[in-house]
């Protein structure tokens, strides 16, 4: 499995991080800045960090621009760069689910095909046996006792249980094999 790369806001360090780092301000002037930052929200005025940074006369606003709009085109390409990986992760997950729904619609094939098959090789044994069941009731073979016409009787509703199944299962394989011919929604 690919590793999903991190996000955006994690490649970019935070702009008083990213100062430190490009040598815009040093560390202490950073908890200096943060301080002071905080003592302003305290009294009720919140400032962002460049704000207080500036009003510390630690950093101008050219500066400060300069930051945000690097931070801003980093952040940018980290977008893109995800982006990309999503885009290509999706691809990848598509072609896999097409292989996936190629498969399962060979095995919903192989089903229907083994359901028809099975129900046609019941169906030719049944209709011999069926015939022969009749020929016997009818005495078509020879006269038969009480006890073996009651037998009969007694089989021939089965035969027509089983016959009904049979048609029922040839039944329900040309109707899979019909849902199968019909087109798909994409």
């Amino acid at each position: 499995m690919q590793q999903i790369p991190p996000t955006p806001e994690i490649l970019v360090p935070r702009l008083g991080e990213y100062l430190v780092q490009q040598g815009y301000v040093r560390a202490d002037n950073l908890k200096q800045a943060l301080a002071y930052q905080r003592e302003e929200h305290n009294n009720g005025r919140g400032i962002l960090l460049g704000d207080a940074l500036m009003e510390l006369k630690m950093i101008d606003r050219p500066i400060l621009n300069q930051a945000i709009t690097e931070q801003i085109l980093q952040l940018r390409q980290g977008l893109a760069d995800t982006y990309h990986h999503l885009e290509s992760h999706v691809q990848e997950r598509t072609v896999e689910l097409q292989e996936a729904l190629r498969k399962l619609s060979e095995l919903d094939r192989l089903k229907a095909d083994f359901i028809a098959n099975l129900s046609h090789e019941l169906r030719t044994p049944l209709l011999h046996i069926q015939g022969y069941i009749e020929m016997l009731a009818t005495e078509s073979l020879g006269r038969l006792n009480e006890e073996q016409k009651s037998a009969l009787q007694a089989s021939q509703p089965a035969i027509g249980q089983l016959a009904s199944l049979i048609d029922d299962l040839i039944q329900f394989s040309v109707a899979q094999r019909d849902e199968e011919s019909l087109p798909t929604a994409r």
